[in-house]
């Protein structure tokens, strides 16, 4: 799970600013009631034999219940960031590798629960208005929770089993000693090395076959316009003609879109300040046809941070226009922004009618395209540039309908992932 989909998740749950000031404003009046909580917790753990049998010494168990107390603050104190994702993904990595079956953190996610319903009911005894929106609040912050403690077990996984027989002095077979290698994240990290490679070989052949066909374009365009010229509006091979013109462009356009994605130019920081960016890309686009029934809503305090202002304008111009396309040149496309001190998160939403679950895993593919006379690039172009920088770029299609397009940035400078190949 990428720290996007978790912003997508805590939308899902409808953890809002309202719910977390709840919790937080509740912290002092429930934290006495922790180290019950925390005792009752460590004790059902340890009457159970299947996760008794976790816990290799005493430290261990005195560790198990400084972190049960820790979780327990966060759940009410937040701040719901990429902290506290990670220390989540931990979890859920380290339950995992640890063999503890999810049904159990199920188990116990509901002790708890129960028994923080209890002590909130308790205290807000004398003020009945905030039982119901602090009951709601704390299933949201734990329902996340939850999700995130127990993912990787629904991960496809691949694993390797090693198998050595055991026998005694005599030659006699008495067992076999088995043991499982996770190999998943190995062969995700081949799979992007030969990804890399492919595309490497790509850039090469795109720019010897765009230099012989581009040339060959030019050559048959100039003659178009020429034959264009000589013939009066009114004549019937007009119409034929401009149509050769306007197929000889998309072949351009599905040209340069293969170079840029096959062999991309190296990103040059600078100081980019994105809302200018995104302002001056709405000025571009005015005069595009297809925007002509498009509203926009921009959320943004003016962010600053370094990118290659040129390349994250083009990524964000083929976002919005696969928004434009998808709602069918009519309805509204917001594109939000907020930051933390690490990160800048900028999400683009239309109001089409969102896409369709089977076909979502693939929109990031190279060529892969529902929509006529189309590359399928400009999505894949996007993830690479904002790759390029760092970041991060998931896709989420909200219950209500319409997509979602989410980037994570980082707000400090880190070293560009160029590919090997040369600038165009």
């Amino acid at each position: 799970m990428s720290i996007l989909l978790f912003e997508a998740l805590k939308q899902y749950v409808g953890l809002g600013a309202d719910d977390r000031t709840l919790l937080k404003s509740l912290h002092p009046r429930l934290r006495a009631a922790f180290p019950t909580i925390v005792g009752d917790f460590f004790q059902r753990v340890c009457r159970s034999q299947e996760t008794r049998k976790l816990l290799k010494s005493d430290e261990q168990g005195r560790r198990l219940q400084a972190a049960i107390g820790e979780w327990l603050e966060e759940i009410f104190l937040g701040p719901q960031d990429g902290a506290y994702f990670e220390k989540r993904e931990r979890i859920g990595r380290t339950q995992f590798r640890i063999g503890l079956l999810p049904c159990y953190t199920s188990a116990a996610m509901s002790q708890v629960r129960s028994a923080l319903e209890a002590a909130i009911v308790t205290a807000t005894a004398g003020e009945p208005q905030l039982l119901c929106p602090a009951l709601s609040a704390l299933g949201k912050v734990l329902g996340l929770d939850h999700a995130l403690m127990t993912h990787f077990y629904y991960e496809e996984r691949a694993v390797e089993w090693q198998n050595t027989v055991l026998g005694d002095n005599k030659g006699r077979i008495t067992g076999t000693l088995s043991s499982e290698v996770d190999l998943t994240d190995r062969l995700r990290m081949e799979k992007i090395l030969v990804e890399q490679k492919s595309l490497a070989r790509l850039g090469e052949m795109a720019s010897v076959v765009a230099h012989e066909v581009k040339n060959s374009l030019a050559g048959i365009g100039g003659a178009m316009q020429v034959l264009a010229s000589s013939l009066p509006k009114e004549n019937s091979y007009s119409s034929v003609i401009h149509e050769i013109l306007e197929r000889i462009d998309f072949l351009n356009e599905t040209i340069n879109d293969l170079l840029l994605f096959a062999r991309p130019r190296k990103v040059q920081l600078e100081t980019v300040s994105l809302r200018a960016l995104i302002q001056s890309l709405l000025l571009l686009l005015e005069n595009d046809s297809l925007f002509d029934k498009i509203g926009f809503d921009i959320f943004a305090d003016d962010l600053s941070i370094p990118a290659d202002g040129e390349l994250l304008k083009m990524a964000f111009q083929n976002l919005v226009l696969n928004a434009a396309q998808a709602m069918n040149g009519e309805g509204r496309i917001a594109i939000t922004m907020h930051a933390n001190e690490e990160h800048c998160r900028i999400a683009v939403r239309d109001t089409g009618p969102g896409i369709p679950g089977p076909i979502r895993e693939k929109v990031f593919e190279p060529f892969f395209s529902t929509k006529h006379r189309a590359t399928g690039l400009g999505l894949p172009i996007a993830k690479r540039i904002v790759e390029a920088h760092g970041g991060q770029i998931a896709l989420h299609c909200p219950p209500e309908g319409g997509t979602e397009v989410l980037i994570q940035l980082p707000r400090q400078a880190v070293k560009p992932q160029n590919s090997g190949n040369p600038p165009l």
